[in-house]
């Protein structure tokens, strides 16, 4: 009777650790998407209808170097700087023309998605070779999770809140910025200077989507610009 219970229980105790796994998998994912286009959007009024192809050109500026025989740490941070100079190249010849302006920056970085994913597989085809994922697996009953997915990446993420917490709040950047935020012309006046600001403000989110995308460029089952 004792053997008959414990079989279903201890699955259902495998099943939830399962589940824990994929949450905190989804769980670092969502973060690190998601947190530089919330910077953009709360500093600067606009919504980067392309940041999924920053963090594209993260993965591709991390695939490319480490297929041609990079280890992947520096794939990874070839990657992010890649995205990062992007970044500041398209703020400086797209997105500051449309600080405030909501509608028309969801326009023009839509078009600029369009264009980047297209670019993508004109110039590298249909697809890329994967990028084997580091650290192995765990194995608990009959499931196993990845160490690199469901421990590191969200581990990664946790760090990256609290850096960008102490970042916007422990520092003199932080209180420019969000005194920028808060009141962009008394910011001027105070002789804070707001264009820099937004600037650097858009290479951070750059920087994170290239960091997203680089970090999960070896999870990912195939490499594709869609």
């Amino acid at each position: 009777m004792i053997e008959a219970t414990a079989t279903p229980l201890t699955f259902s105790a495998y099943s939830l650790i399962a589940l824990l796994f994929q949450f905190l998998n989804s769980f670092g994912f969502i973060v690190l998407a998601t947190v530089g286009l919330a910077i953009i959007f709360g500093m600067m009024g606009v919504i980067n209808l392309a940041h999924g192809e920053f963090i594209l050109i993260g993965v591709y500026g991390t695939a490319l170097p480490y297929h041609a025989g990079v280890p992947l740490p520096i794939a990874m941070g070839v990657g992010i700087v890649a995205t990062t100079v992007f970044g500041i190249l398209v703020e400086w010849a797209i997105v500051n023309r449309f600080y405030d302006r909501l509608l028309d920056s969801m326009v023009a970085t839509w078009g600029l998605a369009l264009v980047v994913s297209q670019l993508l597989l004109i110039v590298f085809g249909s697809s890329l070779d994967s990028i084997s994922t580091p650290m192995g697996s765990v194995a608990y009953g009959p499931f196993s999770s990845s160490v690199y997915r469901s421990v590191f990446l969200p581990a990664v993420a946790l760090v990256v809140l609290a850096g960008l917490y102490a970042l916007f709040t422990r520092t003199r950047f932080g209180i420019k910025a969000r005194a920028t935020i808060e009141d962009p012309e008394t910011a001027r006046a105070m002789g804070i200077d707001t264009d820099r600001m937004y600037t650097a403000t858009f290479a951070i989110g750059s920087a994170l989507a290239g960091l997203t995308g680089a970090l999960y460029a070896p999870a990912l089952g195939s490499i594709t610009p869609n």
